[in-house]
C-alpha cells in the first residue's frame, strides 16, 4: 500500500496509508462472482507481487486470501508481513536460507511443514517456493466453486502428497478429488505450483507463458499488468464512505483530507504530519 502520511512524537510514530475496500477473504465469502470474474487478473497481480518481494529479499510465508487487500479500483495489494524472512538482498530460486516454520497451516508447503516438530538439527532449510505454493492454494480458493480452502491443516496436506506420489503415477490423468470441476488451465497452473519437488515448483517465469493467464491470442493478464491497475476506474461496489466509530454505533464519514485519531483525548493530533508522500494524491 502506498504511504501517504506519517508523523512522529516521542511516543508514537504514526502512518497514514490508502483506505483498501475489503480483503480477499471477505470477497469470498460475501461476493462470489466477483471473484470468479477476476480470478486470473488478481492471479497474475499476486504472482508479480511474490515475484517483487522476492527480489527485494523477502519470503511472506504467510499469503493467504487474509493477507491480499483488494483497493476501490480492484487491484490486490500484498500485507502483513509479521512472519516474513528478511534476506540480505534478491533472492533465488534455488537457495535455501531458513528453516522457521512461520504461517498457516492450510497454505503450509511441504518442505516446511516437514520441519514442524522436528528437532533443531534435523531440520531442512527451504527457499522461496513456500511462497509459490501459497499462491497455487489461493487460486484454488479463487477457483473454487464455494472458494473453501483446498488443504484444512497437516494432514490434508499430507494427504494431498501421499496422493501425487502413490495414487497420481499409476493413474497420471487422473484428476486429484477436489480439482474435479475445474477448468482444464486452472487444474494445470494450481497443479504446477503445488509440486511436491519445489524444485519443479512453477514460479513465475512458468507462470508469463501459461495459458491459464491468456486474455487473448497474443495477450496475457501479465501484459503491462501495472499499467492497466492504475488505469482502472474506482469501482462503486468497492468504494468505502464511511468507517465505523470506537463502539457507540454511529458511522462517520471518512475523509483522508481530515484524518482524526478516535484512541482518545490524549493522543497526538493527527492534522499535523512531519512527511507527505511527493505522489500523494491526497489534498493538504
Amino acid at each position: 500500500m502506498e504511504l501517504e502520511r506519517a508523523m512522529q512524537d516521542s511516543d508514537f510514530i504514526s502512518f497514514a496509508m490508502e483506505l483498501m475496500a475489503h480483503d480477499l477473504f471477505w470477497l469470498m465469502c460475501h461476493d462470489p462472482c466477483m471473484c470468479r470474474k477476476n480470478a486470473r487478473r488478481w492471479s497474475a497481480q499476486i504472482a508479480l507481487g511474490i515475484d517483487s518481494l522476492h527480489q527485494m529479499g523477502i519470503i511472506h510465508r504467510d499469503l493467504k486470501a487474509e493477507n491480499v487487500l483488494i483497493d476501490v479500483r480492484g487491484n490486490i495489494r500484498i500485507v502483513d508481513f509479521g512472519l516474513a524472512h528478511l534476506g540480505a538482498g534478491p533472492l533465488h530460486w534455488w537457495g535455501e536460507y531458513t528453516d522457521e516454520v512461520m504461517g498457516t497451516l492450510q497454505c503450509m508447503a511441504p518442505e516446511m511443514l516437514q520441519n514442524k516438530d522436528v528437532h533443531t538439527r534435523f531440520k531442512r532449510y527451504y527457499g522461496i517456493s513456500v511462497d509459490w505454493w501459497a499462491l497455487g492454494c489461493l487460486i484454488y480458493e479463487l477457483e473454487s466453486e464455494d472458494h473453501l480452502a483446498l488443504f484444512s491443516g497437516e494432514e490434508s496436506t499430507i494427504g494431498y502428497v501421499n496422493w501425487v506420489q502413490n495414487i497420481r503415477p499409476r493413474n497420471p490423468r487422473h484428476r486429484f478429488p477436489a480439482f474435479i470441476g475445474l477448468s482444464d488451465e486452472a487444474e494445470s497452473v494450481i497443479s504446477g505450483l503445488l509440486r511436491i519437488r519445489y524444485s519443479f515448483r512453477y514460479k513465475l517465469s512458468d507462470l508469463l507463458q501459461h495459458p491459464y493467464f491468456a486474455i487473448g491470442e497474443n495477450a496475457t493478464e501479465f501484459d503491462d499488468a501495472e499499467a492497466r491497475a492504475l488505469a482502472r476506474p474506482v469501482d462503486p461496489s468497492l468504494e468505502l464512505d464511511f468507517l465505523p466509530d470506537d463502539g457507540d454505533g454511529t458511522l462517520r464519514l471518512f475523509s483522508p483530507d481530515a484524518v482524526v485519531s478516535s484512541w482518545g483525548p490524549h493522543h497526538p493530533d493527527f492534522s499535523e504530519f512531519t512527511w507527505i508522500n511527493p505522489r500523494s494524491g491526497v489534498k493538504k
